[in-house]
């Protein structure tokens, strides 16, 4: 159970509920009144839960754990070439296509190189 400072009581004129986060995203202080109605409200004490109330919580809620899944790699590669910036890059290469014969083969280049040179 995380400790919950009360060191300063939470501004009633805020409107936001008690154990919100205020404007700098920082959890916000409890006083006693409203860490009792906490735990009320949460079915516990400050002692934490019975051994009873575990075991029910347990079989109505199951285990508190995360299943890790991983990800595709295929998904992973897609994802890549999905959102803003990678569509201009897309939509700049496929303009660019017509516009100038990209992509060039080396016949096509060697000539205008050897233009340029002269």
């Amino acid at each position: 159970m995380e400790s919950v400072s009360s060191t300063k009581p939470a501004s009633p004129a805020s409107g936001a509920p008690a154990g919100s986060s205020d404007s700098s995203g920082r959890p916000k202080t409890l006083d006693p009144a409203a860490i009792a109605a906490e735990l009320a409200k949460l079915g516990t004490s400050a002692r934490g839960l019975t051994t009873n109330e575990a075991q029910k919580r347990l079989a109505k809620d199951g285990p508190n754990a995360i299943i890790a899944t991983e990800e595709p790699l295929w998904h992973k590669a897609v994802g890549y070439f999905w959102g803003p910036i990678p569509w201009m890059i897309e939509a700049a290469a496929l303009s660019e296509r017509p516009r100038s014969g990209w992509p060039r083969s080396p016949e096509t280049t060697a000539p205008q190189a050897a233009a340029a040179r002269s």
